[in-house]
């Protein structure tokens, strides 16, 4: 796996991979990261890959963030208990 490109965003740290034909797309929030996986002959280039990440997926990558910090800090609490 290499990395190919990485994407400037004010509140994630994104960094694009490429892996077996397919580009590995790592969101990066604190202690949490998502990865997305798509097939290269599918997106085609790094420019349309960029299009992919419009503000409705932006959108449902915080909320996915959001949820997973929620249950990490539910587990933290019940662990100091």
């Amino acid at each position: 796996m290499r990395q190919v490109h990485s994407i400037p965003h004010p509140k994630y740290v994104i960094t694009v991979y490429e892996h077996n034909q397919k580009y590995q797309i790592k969101f990066e929030a604190g202690p949490m990261e998502q990865v997305y996986k798509i097939e290269k002959e599918r997106i085609g280039s790094l420019a349309n890959l960029e299009k992919l990440i419009d503000e409705d997926f932006f959108k449902e990558i915080h909320g996915h963030f959001t949820a997973m910090y929620t249950s990490l800090m539910a587990a933290v609490k019940r662990l100091e208990q």
